[in-house]
């Protein structure tokens, strides 16, 4: 359950990017994958706007046969229908909401597109169970509660190989490291 965790002053350009690549490419399929993000309110809107501009007009999901893919179907069976019982978690869920996605298709491969989901519980089963496919799941959180995300981060799941700060801030780089 690798994390991004966004401070105010961060630099969305690179959230974005960072988080395209982090969550999507192998299909999210990768130990060191960001399955779950931590976004200021104040950042939010033009951070799923930004994503979804990407997610479904910029990279192409297709067979990895093709020089242009970005990304191509998960490994298995097993793999597509567990992502798929966490989207469909999500479809029922009244603390989560699909953003970008959530569409899945097995009929040539196994294809999952990238999928980003809302969340307003932060100990939702989606922050904190891995998921490992390409699906990261974001909690907006108020830009003054920033001391308690960090907190947060920290107590939602047991796992957790990598994460990243993002800020413009240096004072908050040191604590929160």
């Amino acid at each position: 359950k690798n994390f991004h965790l966004v401070h105010p002053t961060a630099d969305l350009t690179t959230v974005v990017n960072g988080t395209v690549r982090s969550s999507f490419e192998y299909s999210g399929q990768k130990c060191s994958a960001c399955s779950r993000l931590y976004i200021p309110r104040s950042l939010s809107k033009e951070f799923f706007s930004q994503m979804k501009t990407i997610l479904t007009n910029q990279l192409r999901i297709d067979t990895p046969l093709k020089f242009d893919t970005f990304t191509s179907a998960v490994i298995d069976r097993a793999s597509f229908n567990r992502i798929k019982a966490y989207i469909d978690y999500a479809r029922s869920s009244s603390s989560a909401k699909i953003v970008i996605g959530g569409e899945y298709d097995d009929s040539v491969g196994y294809f999952i597109q990238p999928t980003v989901i809302e969340v307003t519980d932060p100990k939702d089963k989606l922050m904190k169970e891995e998921i490992f496919g390409p699906v990261a799941t974001v909690y907006v959180y108020d830009d003054n509660k920033f001391d308690e995300t960090v907190d947060l981060v920290n107590q939602t799941s047991n796992y957790a190989l990598t994460g990243s700060i993002f800020c413009q801030d240096k004072k908050i780089l040191e604590k929160t490291r």
